[in-house]
């Protein structure tokens, strides 16, 4: 277990417990949690996703190969976040991690949400 500053403490999964969430989480449709959900909270959420999972995904990737694609025809072309993201895709030895967050959130600040009517409650 980690305990943080705030006294929170978080229990660490058992591999076969990440596996189990990757399982759904490999389901979701991003457009439609994205299109639910205010902005950027839909990114903080895939960010407890991603770092619950974070040791079987590295591993496995399956939650990297099922949303990457996905995230990437929500950003704007030439981004420096579809870059990264298609180097992350083609790298076998790569998953996509929380910390790849902040910089589709950046970008998608940056972008017209209008294409895929997601909501920017800033």
């Amino acid at each position: 277990m980690k305990t943080y500053a705030s006294g929170t403490i978080l229990k660490n999964l058992h591999k076969k417990e990440q596996q189990s969430l990757i399982e759904i989480f490999v389901k979701a449709s991003l457009k439609k949690f994205a299109s639910t959900c205010r902005f950027p909270d839909w990114l903080g959420h895939m960010g407890l996703a991603l770092f619950y999972t974070q040791e079987a995904e590295v591993k496995e990737r399956r939650i990297t190969q099922a949303w990457v694609p996905q995230l990437i025809e929500m950003l704007p072309q030439g981004s420096q976040s579809v870059s990264k993201l298609d180097t992350i895709l083609l790298n076998i030895s790569d998953a996509l991690g929380w910390e790849n967050l902040e910089m589709i959130e950046f970008d998608l600040r940056g972008s017209s949400f209008s294409k895929y009517d997601i909501h920017l409650n800033i």
